[in-house]
């Protein structure tokens, strides 16, 4: 390894822990802001986001006006809805998960998502499976089954944030655009549906009399932890292999279950442990093989 692919390595694992973390302690945020409606919180999340991200355009205006060709397909433009569409999703129901005390199920939906990626492998990429990936998939299967079986209903909220979050990240793989730029197409689109949310709570001029200085801070602040792991995760992509990459995802959702476990006390029953304990496995197995692939990989690289 050389001096500056070692650079790389340790810069790209710095901002991927930046981004993991910060994307794993996002409940405590959200915690703070329970006496709003998860509708409203959307609705300021998306508003500042929405203005942090136009103003940061703003100041790199040539890197907008080099993607902004990208925009002349009406297949791309219609991606973009669909991201918008998947994302909105997915943020609302992780902050209504957050609000009705019920984490362990979000960090079930993240912990899931690998697995939702193979699926869409399967079905829209027609990609064939390993042997380690069939046992993987048939754990996470066997997983779901138990947490049905033992509290009488299908894991919504962790298959909606699972599902969203896997087609979200499938749509981005099709469209040649940049991550931030992407999301601040999609939070410019959900704007006025972010208006609707905001004034159906808190009619005309009241949004802003009827939250303390302390509440505005924090509602700006969540445009903030939007946009920062977004870019260092985007840092860390273009400086880590994805094999690597792969290995900072499991950090989101283990510090969203000790916050749900430790720090709020949720239920973690007998059928929830053998759950998890089975998507741990998986995904214990699929990250060996990729490890696998990799030093692979590595070993037969022609030697520039």
């Amino acid at each position: 390894m050389t001096e500056n692919t070692a650079r790389n390595s340790l810069t790209g694992s710095i901002y991927a822990m930046i981004a993991y973390v910060s994307w794993g302690i996002t409940p405590i945020f959200w915690k703070q802001l329970l006496r709003f409606p998860p509708e409203a919180m959307l609705g300021f999340r998306v508003a500042w986001s929405c203005g942090i991200l136009v103003f940061l355009g703003m100041i790199y205006r040539s890197f907008v006006r080099g993607q902004l060709p990208f925009l002349r397909s009406k297949k791309r433009l219609l991606l973009i809805l669909t991201a918008t569409l998947l994302i909105s999703i997915n943020w609302y129901t992780y902050i209504w998960a957050v609000t009705q005390s019920r984490i362990v199920e979000a960090s079930l939906g993240y912990y899931l998502n690998p697995l939702g990626n193979i699926l869409i492998g399967i079905f829209f990429f027609k990609e064939r499976l390993s042997v380690v990936r069939w046992l993987a998939f048939g754990l996470a299967s066997i997983a779901v089954g138990i947490l049905i079986y033992g509290h009488g209903q299908v894991p919504w909220i962790s298959l909606s944030l699972a599902g969203s979050f896997a087609f979200y990240g499938m749509v981005k793989k099709l469209m040649p655009l940049h991550a931030a730029f992407s999301l601040g197409l999609e939070t410019i689109l959900m704007l006025p549906i972010a208006f609707i949310l905001i004034h159906r709570h808190y009619p005309g001029t009241e949004f802003i009399t009827s939250l303390t200085s302390f509440e505005h801070g924090l509602f700006f602040l969540s445009g903030i932890i939007t946009a920062i792991p977004l870019f260092a995760f985007g840092i860390a992509a273009r400086l880590l292999p994805y094999s690597t990459l792969g290995f900072f995802q499991y950090i989101a959702p283990t510090l969203q279950l000790f916050c749900a476990v430790v720090l709020y006390n949720e239920p973690f029953d007998s059928h929830r442990m053998l759950s998890f304990s089975l998507i741990w496995i998986s995904l214990l197995a699929l990250s060996l093989e990729q490890l696998v692939l990799y030093r692979h990989k590595r070993k037969n690289a022609p030697v520039l």
